[in-house]
Formats: C-alpha cells, structure tokens, sequence
C-alpha cells in the first residue's frame, strides 16, 4: 500500500510538471496588437455593403455567427479589408450583431447594425392617438 501510494505522488508531480511549459510564451509573446478602421457598422433597411480595414500586428481570425451579415473573409493579414454583405431588414426593431477580430491575446469587437424597416420617434410627451381609418 505503501508502494502504490509513493507511485501516485510521482505520478503526480510528473504530470504537474510535464503540465507546465514556456511554450506559450513562443505562441505569443504579449506583444500581439489588433485594431479595425471602425468600431461599429450601420446600413440602413435596405441592407448592402460595408468595409472595415484591419490592422494587426500578426496574422489575424475573426469569430461570430450571424445569418443576416456575412464577412466576406474570417482570417488574413495586417491591412485586409473584410466587407460584410448585409441583408434587408424587414423587421420593426434594429438589428445588431457582434464580430471579434482576434491575434494572439489582443481581441477588438466590431458591432454590425441594421436599422428597422419603419420607425416612429415620438418628438413630444403629448398624448398620442392612432386610428385605423375605415372606408
């Protein structure tokens, strides 16, 4: 019983060791930077497209799933240019989505937004009466 117990304390601390490396440092070294031309893109209800132009200092991913706004590439280099193609909003209510540009440790968000097919701003805290009119 001895034995086995001796076994699990060297067992142990070889797989606490084997756990620990400096590899991590050689992935990134903490130096990694990242920044988009804008932070936030808007179209109107029609949709379309809009660019945002990445500068990084390495090798760059982007994340985020979204079915109304497609990227037209989700990795590449300093100075890429990515567009999303934008869907029409046919919806009441704004939309809005949020991509991550990413290298090494340093993430930036992008936030995508469609305005709504209709709106109505209220100008004044009057009273206000709507009525369907009738033939």
């Amino acid at each position: 019983m001895k034995l086995f117990k001796n076994l699990m304390i060297v067992l142990s601390v070889s797989l606490l060791l084997w756990g620990c490396s400096d590899d991590d440092e050689s992935i990134n070294n903490g130096n990694s930077t990242i920044s988009l031309s804008t932070n936030i893109l808007q179209v109107d209800k029609n949709g379309g497209d809009a660019t945002v132009t990445v500068t990084s200092s390495d090798n760059w991913r982007l994340s985020g799933i979204c079915d109304w706004a497609h990227p037209s590439i989700t990795s590449g280099k300093d100075g890429d240019v990515v567009t999303f193609t934008i869907d029409p909003n046919k919806l009441d209510e704004k939309r809005t989505a949020t991509f991550k540009f990413f290298t090494g440790s340093s993430v930036v968000p992008l936030q995508v937004e469609s305005q709504p097919a209709y709106i109505m701003d209220l100008l004044s805290d009057e009273a206000l009466s709507i009525t369907k009119g009738y033939s």
